[in-house]
């Protein structure tokens, strides 16, 4: 009996020691990192924005999830001492088009966007500048596709981290009506007519965005 008890016991601690070693190990697989903040593009103007877009779209935010892209746009293959720096965890948001003012998509299209930044398994990107999209609005939507250039396929990104995103909140639906940035910083102005005359010089259709709730609370 004696001889029964101290195997237990012995399994019982070895059992303990396992486990302590397993957390230690998945806990210091956990690599974080933060995105560098390099040189953020400024526009000068919604025009010059635009100009930078492939897509200009009003969608709704669906979901997200979080997967490792290649950001090396080119099809090379990658060195080993390259894949951390290049293959990295990316937030992607996917939307569904309410209207088109620029761009190859339809009304009711289903498109992806990408930003940098989250979890993939253990290995963490923190992106302080990721802006936070949540399920249900709708928000207008400055993309560029760089499948458009010929370059391998991948979600769409914001022209700009800071300037790309934009919500109406005002009830008014003239033209004279200005979209609040939905990101601190920006300066740029929007208006409703700005985007009238962008689809018609560009191309895109659909009716004029619908103002969201005064009371729809934004980050």
């Amino acid at each position: 009996m004696k001889k029964i008890y101290g195997t237990l016991f012995l399994t019982a601690i070895l059992l303990l020691i396992l486990a302590g070693c397993s957390r230690n190990h998945f806990q210091g697989e956990i690599v974080s990192s933060y995105a560098p903040v390099g040189y953020i593009w400024m526009r000068g103007s919604i025009d010059d924005l635009a100009y930078g877009a492939t897509h200009i779209v009003r969608a709704e935010v669906l979901d997200n999830r979080t997967e490792l892209i290649n950001t090396l746009l080119s099809d090379r293959e990658l060195r080993e001492d390259e894949e951390e720096s290049v293959i990295l965890p990316h937030t992607v948001h996917r939307l569904r088009v309410l209207e088109v003012f620029m761009g190859d998509v339809v009304i009711g299209d289903i498109i992806e966007i990408a930003q940098r930044g989250g979890r993939v398994g253990n290995r963490e990107l923190i992106n302080d500048r990721k802006i936070q999209l949540v399920y249900g609005y709708e928000l207008v939507f400055f993309l560029h596709c760089v499948e458009t250039h010929g370059f391998r396929p991948m979600p769409m990104m914001l022209e700009s981290s800071s300037q790309a995103v934009y919500h109406v909140a005002s009830q008014d639906a003239d033209s004279t009506v200005v979209l609040e940035s939905f990101t601190l910083g920006n300066n740029l102005v929007l208006t409703v007519g700005d985007l009238e005359r962008i689809a018609e010089e560009f191309g895109g259709g659909g009716p004029t965005p619908t103002p969201l709730p005064p009371s729809t609370e934004m980050p």
